[in-house]
């Protein structure tokens, strides 16, 4: 009879955990959907301002690896899976014409815009304003040379350096301040 009244203040014990856990794991199921709907909201937004921004932004890491960018929003192409260095999805002519892509050809040596990111990197610093000629390739493998703003603000995130850039695109601002300059 003892046995039988533990057996069933055990079973009423273990009835009221589940009972417990089952609703703790729902309070977690639903603030885990809640946060997850954020998210989404955060990111439908982001890339919204990545949309509408005249320039490429690349947040990349100290290797020059492009962790995100609004590139292939704004030239709409089709993001690549792999992961890729400036050089590589700028499509600069050094990088593409180097057997192992940006930061490994001769040139690449004595890139301005390379050698600000690293600056940057070394010192936990920012730059703005970088001008510099770009020879972009362009889908059917012919080059174009463009003139670029290029801005570079350092920062930490969880523990690893990071890197927001901006590259705008001037050749056309330039054009018209010479023919401005000329009349």
């Amino acid at each position: 009879m003892i046995v039988e009244i533990i057996l069933i203040l055990l079973c009423i014990i273990l009835f009221f955990c589940f009972l417990y856990e089952r609703d703790k794991k729902k309070d977690y199921m639903n603030r885990y959907d809640a946060e997850t709907l954020e998210l989404e909201e955060s990111n439908q937004m982001m890339d919204s301002i990545f949309c509408n921004v005249h320039a490429y932004i690349l947040l990349i890491d100290d290797d020059f690896v492009v962790l995100k960018t609004n590139y292939y929003l704004l030239t709409d192409t089709i993001a690549s899976f792999d992961k890729k260095r400036v050089g590589d999805l700028l499509k600069c002519h050094n990088a593409m014409c180097a057997i192992g892509g940006c930061g490994t050809g001769d040139f690449c040596k004595r890139c301005p815009i390379r050698a600000a990111i690293q600056h940057a990197f070394d010192t936990s610093s920012n730059f703005t304003n970088l001008e510099a000629s770009l020879e972009v390739m362009n889908d059917d493998d012919t080059s174009l040379k463009i003139d670029a703003s290029i801005s570079g603000r350092y920062f930490m995130f969880d523990d690893k350096p990071r890197m927001v850039l901006t590259v705008q695109d001037i050749t056309e601002l330039k054009k018209a301040k010479m023919l401005q300059s000329n009349t």
